[in-house]
């Protein structure tokens, strides 16, 4: 089974410098998330999620301190990667929706134009027919 762990966080510590000093938001997060699952984060206002969150994807404010802890997707440290090399795993393969989707999914526009975007974007292509390929197959494998 641990052979199947997609993306783990071991004993995350994050902290915000304030004018008053630190404040230590994150204190130790551990989650493992395995093949074939779909997580969801809950939690009350202030809790961590949002840092929890943008920690994986290392886009957190410049006041942040990542203190200690280790994030892997796939057995890859993703704090020892090279930005490209993240890049290239947030394009293809980890995704976040952030607590307001409304404010990045429009109801007016249908489904198979915001992805069509996406995966100009992701596949560099312009073409009509793989980004409709694409667009089925991820359908099909959400």
């Amino acid at each position: 089974m641990e052979n199947d762990v997609l993306l783990e966080i071991k004993n995350l510590h994050v902290g915000y410098k304030t004018h008053l000093g630190t404040s230590h938001v994150l204190n130790g997060v551990n989650l493992k998330v395995y093949k074939g699952e779909r997580v969801g984060v809950i939690g009350e206002s202030g809790s961590g999620k949002t840092t929890t969150m943008k920690s994986i994807f290392r886009i957190l404010p410049s006041n942040a301190i990542i203190m200690d802890g280790e994030i892997f997707y796939k057995g890859n440290d993703l704090f020892k990667l090279k930005e490209k090399e993240l890049l290239e795993i947030k394009r293809k393969n980890i995704s976040m929706i952030f607590q307001d989707p409304t404010a990045a999914l429009n109801p007016i526009i249908k489904i198979g134009e915001l992805m069509e975007d996406i995966i100009k974007y992701t596949y560099h292509t312009e073409d009509k027919e793989e980004i409709k390929k694409i667009s089925l197959r991820v359908l099909k494998e959400a």
